[in-house]
């Protein structure tokens, strides 16, 4: 019954937040309606954000690499003390992790340092970032339009319930991700800031942001480059737009590279092994991630509204008609990712929310665009409910977050159990056997937690070496197991 009564209250408030904002825009109380979009999405990320367990793609590996970072912030583990053999190309099981470039984890482990080993902890850098995104569209939608498109591509961003997700670590890459998408829309308002008022920090900032975006997610953040290079193109002309453009790239590098260097040099298997794979993306399915060229029109189509096609394409061919260098850079933020990630052989449903901001832009000036030319036409309350369709359909996309109709426990049996483990264990020289969910094991106990019991003769070595090894109790354990001094037995999770 509770959780029903957190899941209204919070669809009530966001509802009355949305309805609030529109009264406020309609007198002009500008300032009143972006604080109550801002408030309407920080409340629904922290409602969504309120799971009391690790998700499993792939919040727990990244929840428990953070984990490990606060120890030794400069060698990111997953199993940070492996006592049995390992596949090194296994990132799933591994013991050095460079699966993702560090920042994300790192901005992790300092939460999980200040605030202990929580799920809130986790996801807190998250919420906050993605919260801050909101402004961030709405100050970018101000200053290459007006400020009525950035108000409206703010209230798109703020219930966009892919970048919620995401926030909330319930869609794959979440945390990771999140900051992603947060460098790039920083790099590009300073790109655009820097386009208004020309200052040498202005550029160095645009550059330096970049190579945060690099240490999150590698080199999709370049796409910020093509964007300065557009947008400075009027002021600059060609030549110099591409040469300023360049050192963007160059700074970025210099942020990046230097922890490349050090992974390269420190673990040159690992290394070796994480660039194999991410070439790999681009010929071949990974983990069985393949699709059609036209795979992400249906995310595209969930994220953001079955409508978005609309003023995405006509926005595309006004500006290839038409031009305009402001038209252009938007279009290549969600453009270029769109046509290199058809192209690539892998397809993931979140790798085109790097340019989740760029359509929340292009949806608002396109909307403001066909008010003014709608009415004009016959026929105006036609078109009027074209306009409607265009505004509710993306709204109404929140629902799934904060649906009070089908409120689900959150906080399941399995983690509240795997805390208790952790009160039971509580010494690093445990070692759980069987365990069900080793990698969240691992995070909620400090434990090294293994999936399967090994041999009996890897058992007694175990205990020899003085760890204390516990088993999670089910019919598949051998029974000579029990036999041996020093195994405790522990009682599987109630919901396995």
């Amino acid at each position: 019954m509770a959780v029903h009564l957190w899941a209204w209250a919070v669809f009530v408030a966001v509802c009355a937040g949305i309805l609030l904002s529109f009264r406020a825009f309609d007198r002009d109380r500008h300032r009143v309606c972006l604080l109550l979009i801002i408030a309407a999405g920080f409340l629904l990320r922290w409602y969504a954000g309120g799971y009391q367990g690790l998700h499993p793609w792939d919040e727990r590996y990244h929840a428990l690499v953070a984990r490990n970072l606060c120890f030794d912030p400069l060698t990111p583990t997953l199993y940070r003390t492996p006592l049995l053999g390992y596949d090194f190309r296994d990132w799933q099981a591994n013991h050095v992790w460079l699966h993702k470039p560090p920042l994300a984890l790192w901005l992790m482990a300092a939460s999980l340092a200040l605030l202990g080993a929580t799920e809130a902890a986790v996801r807190l850098p998250s919420l906050l970032l993605s919260t801050l995104q909101i402004p961030l569209t709405y100050a970018l939608g101000k200053r290459l339009w007006s400020e009525k498109v950035g108000l409206t591509a703010a209230l798109f961003h703020a219930v966009s319930p892919q970048l919620i997700r995401l926030a909330t670590g319930q869609q794959s890459v979440d945390h990771v991700d999140t900051a992603f998408v947060f460098f790039i829309e920083l790099a590009v308002w300073l790109a655009v800031v820097y386009r208004d008022r020309p200052r040498l920090g202005l550029l160095l900032a645009t550059g330096l942001v970049t190579g945060l975006a690099l240490l999150t997610k590698w080199l999709p953040g370049l796409i910020v480059c093509p964007v300065f290079l557009l947008l400075m193109r009027p002021r600059l002309g060609w030549r110099r737009a591409a040469l300023q453009a360049a050192v963007v790239a160059v700074l970025a590098g210099l942020v990046s590279l230097p922890w490349t260097a050090y992974c390269r040099a420190r673990f040159p298997q690992e290394y070796a092994c994480e660039q194999e794979i991410h070439w790999r993306h681009i010929f071949e399915p990974i983990h069985g991630q393949g699709g059609l060229p036209f795979y992400h029109l249906g995310p595209l189509l969930e994220a953001h509204g079955e409508l978005v096609w609309l003023p995405l394409a006509w926005f595309a061919i006004v500006t290839f008609r038409k031009g305009g260098m402001t038209r252009w850079a938007v279009l290549a933020w969600w453009g270029l990712p769109l046509v290199v990630f058809s192209l690539v052989a892998t397809k993931r449903a979140n790798y085109l929310a790097i340019g989740a901001p760029a359509i929340f832009l292009t949806f608002s000036y396109q909307w403001w665009t066909w008010r003014t030319s709608f009415a004009r036409l016959r026929h105006p309350k036609l078109y009027a409910v074209v306009l409607v369709l265009l505004m509710v359909l993306p709204l109404k996309q929140w629902l799934g977050l904060a649906n009070p109709f089908r409120a689900a426990s959150r906080a399941p049996a399995w983690a509240e159990q795997l805390r208790g483990y952790g009160k039971r264990l509580g010494s690093e020289t445990a070692v759980v056997l069987n365990a069900g969910r080793p990698i969240e094991t691992m995070f909620y106990t400090g434990a090294t937690a293994y999936a399967f019991v090994p041999p009996r003769e890897q058992i007694e070595d175990l205990l020899h070496r003085g760890y204390r090894v516990y088993v999670v109790a089910r019919p598949s354990v051998p029974a000579e197991v029990w036999t041996l001094p020093g195994v405790t037995a522990l009682p599987p999770p109630p919901d396995e």
